[in-house]
């Protein structure tokens, strides 16, 4: 038996349960008796509605690329350790990946049986000028994604314009009549926008879920806690996005680094931005891009040994915030939701020259390196203050704004 058909053959559905049959996996032989199950650490699960979900997700808008393409053998090699260790849910959604995510997941699922995980995709509301364009794309986004149900359906993204397309074109209570029909398990939304306007949206209509972008930096840069306590009240599941902010915060400026190592000197910037996040009660499951098996590892193998930070955890990320917010980095995702700029400018890569500039200084040779790979037709002094970068960010930032003071330092 190899080590594809091992795995598949190990996973059963039982609320989500796994067990052993038979394996090499690490020298570890196994016959799946009770002794035998406990020697591979599973990922704890919280209670979502009539299921129960692992606490980490892996989503799927990072994937590792090849040629251009979800590399489907270094994401098999991902799926296959993390379904091992109890990681069994998936989040996709159509724009992931130029359009590849779903069907990249549907080809690693596939040897997989369906009741031994559950996806969670999504409605990109950007994309509907009809309820035609509604059953369009959910259906064909059933048929990339190889599967009869979702169990988590969410409407994509609510923030300003496509808040009035999800109302306007009815957008619940057509999905409500797929989740009748059994095609959703559960229907929910993702949310980028301002805590009073999540509080309309939750009273709106009967939601399942909702997924929030929860992290120790938004968490009062963002009011990302207003909008938590929001959910919270209302008795609505959280699932969070974006929890280490896009990378932002495995990355951090070195007093930021310093300050947690001399606090937590056995956590790494990722396993302590994501124990942060799962300290928050009400956070069912929280998703996270990961791009390569080295991260996946290190987030289930921390998680498999999860062990809340406590209120000390609580003052550290305090201490680490107020040091990112005087260091003057840009608070980017790279979400790329931007980089439909009608002038061609790479705004995400900009960005990440610019933070590379506030870490390491102008004269070291990565800002260097990440300002000359851009094209001339990629730079900032092309931008026209047109605004449409700023309508479609997650994050609020003032793109042109920041895209002129870059130009100013760094343009030289």
């Amino acid at each position: 038996m190899n080590r594809r058909e091992f795995i598949k053959n190990s996973i059963i559905a039982a609320g989500g349960a796994l067990f052993l049959g038979k394996t090499m996996e690490k020298g570890l032989l196994a016959a799946g008796s009770d002794d035998d199950k406990k020697k591979i650490a599973k990922l704890p699960r919280r209670k979502f509605n009539k299921i129960t979900l692992p606490l980490l997700g892996m989503g799927c808008m990072r994937l590792p690329v090849k040629d251009g393409k979800p590399d489907i053998k270094a994401f098999e090699k991902m799926t296959e350790y993390a379904m091992l260790h109890g990681l069994n849910h998936f989040d996709t959604a159509w724009p992931y990946h130029g359009g590849n995510s779903e069907t990249a997941l549907a080809e690693v699922l596939s040897s997989f049986k369906r009741e031994s995980y559950t996806i969670s995709n999504k409605l990109t509301t950007w994309l509907i000028n009809s309820k035609d364009d509604i059953k369009r794309y959910f259906e064909t986004q059933l048929k990339k994604c190889r599967t009869k149900y979702f169990d988590l359906y969410l409407v994509h993204s609510l923030m300003g314009p496509s808040i009035e397309t999800y109302r306007k074109q009815k957008i619940f209570e057509e999905l409500l009549k797929y989740k009748e029909q059994g095609l959703i398990k559960n229907l929910g939304f993702s949310f980028h926008d301002r805590a009073e306007v999540l509080k309309d949206i939750v009273g709106e209509h009967p939601w399942d879920f909702c997924l929030l972008q929860i992290n120790y930096l938004d968490w009062s840069l963002l009011k990302a806690r207003e909008m938590y306590e929001i959910a919270t009240k209302a008795r609505l599941p959280v699932l969070v996005m974006e929890p280490l902010k896009g990378g932002a915060l495995c990355s951090l400026v070195p007093a930021a680094e310093k300050k947690l190592k001399e606090n937590f000197p056995d956590e790494s910037q990722a396993t302590f931005g994501l124990k942060w996040v799962a300290g928050r009660q009400n956070v069912s499951m929280m998703l996270s891009g990961m791009s390569n098996f080295e991260q996946l590892k290190e987030n289930v193998d921390m998680f498999c040994n999860y062990k809340p930070l406590g209120k000390k955890g609580d003052t550290t990320a305090e201490e680490i915030v107020r040091i990112i917010q005087s260091s003057g980095e840009i608070p980017c995702t790279a979400c790329r939701y931007c980089s439909d700029c009608p002038r061609g400018i790479n705004i995400p890569a900009v960005f990440m020259a610019y933070n590379t500039y506030k870490k390491t200084g102008s004269r070291h040779k990565f800002v260097r390196e990440a300002w000359d790979n851009l094209d001339e037709a990629e730079r900032p002094d092309r931008c026209i203050n047109c605004g449409l970068c700023m309508r479609r960010c997650p994050q609020k930032l003032e793109i042109p704004e920041l895209l002129s003071m870059i130009l100013k330092e760094l343009g030289k």
